[in-house]
């Protein structure tokens, strides 16, 4: 089930449920209020992000991605490309792709300039295209411990 409600409250109205969409688990919301939502079982195992407007169903960005659960998604300043987070599904490392919101154009990995191993949430800065994005399982040498949080551009 994809939902919308009010930040303060108020009622639910469902935007989608069933159908295309199997798990979704992370959303970026465009300013017309186009939700854009990542599903990590819609293709055959693989995930896919899809596109849902004001009103109307959901339809295929693009799929054939290897994502975790969340995965994460964020929408560029310009509301013109998505961010994605996922797995190389040739070599399994994790890495970022742009995917463009009409899913034209090849999709590229984003290089971060360190090691992603499990990337699942991902924000973009209010008002400039820096990310912020979650790995549950990247070490963080000088805490010790499991999980980091970096940054890109």
């Amino acid at each position: 089930v994809v939902a919308r409600m009010a930040a303060t409250g108020g009622a639910v109205t469902v935007l989608s449920m069933g159908g295309a969409l199997r798990d979704p688990s992370a959303l970026a919301v465009a300013a017309d209020g186009t939700a854009y939502v990542t599903d990590g079982r819609a293709d055959s195992g693989l995930g896919a992000v899809f596109r849902i407007p004001m009103g109307g169903a959901p339809a295929r960005v693009v799929g054939r991605l290897r994502m975790g659960h969340p995965a994460g998604i964020a929408l560029s300043r310009d509301e013109r490309r998505l961010l994605v987070a996922g797995w190389d599904v040739e070599t399994g490392p994790g890495r970022l792709t742009w995917v463009g919101v009409d899913g034209m154009g090849a999709m590229s990995p984003m290089a971060l300039g360190a090691p992603l191993t499990s990337p699942t949430g991902v924000a973009r800065a209010r008002n400039a295209d820096i990310y912020g994005i979650a790995d549950d399982t990247a070490t963080d040498m000088a805490a010790s411990s499991w999980g980091a949080v970096f940054t890109a551009r």
